[in-house]
């Protein structure tokens, strides 16, 4: 599975869900530490849901997130990172700028892997 850009994040307790995001890789460099609120963006479905893959068309979706535009991103999954008492503590997401394919038992898989180990 090649996505172009990567993201771990946390989540933050607040009256308004907001997202700390521990590093982003955009392609070139790892970039550290910067927060956005997450109404309106693709995490805010990995918060509620736990796990979701977008594979095309992001940007129809969620419109209000202009981020996605600027990334010019297609395709979107990402799963969330729980602690031992079941608490919704993070995120790993990807992003990329063409359609995913769709194999979601493989991409689930990796994404389960990828969460599990960051817990660890």
């Amino acid at each position: 599975m090649q996505i172009k850009y990567g993201f771990i994040g946390e989540f933050i307790d607040s009256t308004r869900p907001q997202i700390r995001v521990l590093s982003f890789w955009p392609g070139d460099r790892f970039i550290p530490n910067f927060k956005y609120y997450i109404e309106g963006t693709p995490c805010s479905t990995i918060y509620e849901t736990g796990l979701q893959i977008y594979h095309h068309s992001i940007q129809q979706l969620f419109p209000e997130d202009r981020d996605l535009l600027t990334l010019q991103a297609e395709s979107y999954l990402g799963i969330s990172i729980v602690d031992s008492h079941g608490k919704n503590i993070g995120y790993i997401a990807g992003l990329d700028t063409k359609p995913l394919k769709h194999n979601d038992e493989q991409q689930k898989s990796i994404l389960k892997i990828f969460a599990a180990h960051y817990v660890a």
